[in-house]
C-alpha cells in the first residue's frame, strides 16, 4: 500500500474538483449553445412557429395598443435575431 503525504492528496483532490468543474461546464456550456444558437433545424421551427404567429396576430381582449404593438415587435424582429430577413 502506497502512503500519499496530505499536501499531495490535497492537490489531488483539487486537482479531480476543478477537472469535475471544467466537465460540467463544458456540458453547461454545449446545452446552452444548443438552445440559443440552434442548429439549423431549430432555429428553422421558431422561424416557422414565429411566421405562424404573424399569421395570426390580432389584438387580444383588454390589451392595449401599446402591450399590442409589443407582442408585434417581438413576433417581427425574432426571425431577424435567427437569420431570416424579409423583403416588403
Amino acid at each position: 500500500m502506497t502512503i500519499i503525504s496530505l499536501p499531495t492528496k490535497i492537490r489531488y483532490l483539487l486537482n479531480s474538483k476543478a477537472i469535475n468543474f471544467l466537465i460540467c461546464s463544458k456540458e453547461i456550456w454545449d446545452t446552452l449553445a444548443l438552445a440559443y444558437e440552434c442548429t439549423s433545424q431549430v432555429r428553422d421551427s421558431k422561424i416557422r412557429m414565429l411566421v405562424h404567429k404573424y399569421k395570426l396576430f390580432k389584438m387580444k381582449d383588454n390589451e392595449t395598443i401599446d402591450l399590442m404593438f409589443e407582442r408585434f415587435q417581438m413576433i417581427i424582429n425574432n426571425p431577424i435575431s435567427l437569420g431570416k430577413i424579409y423583403d416588403n
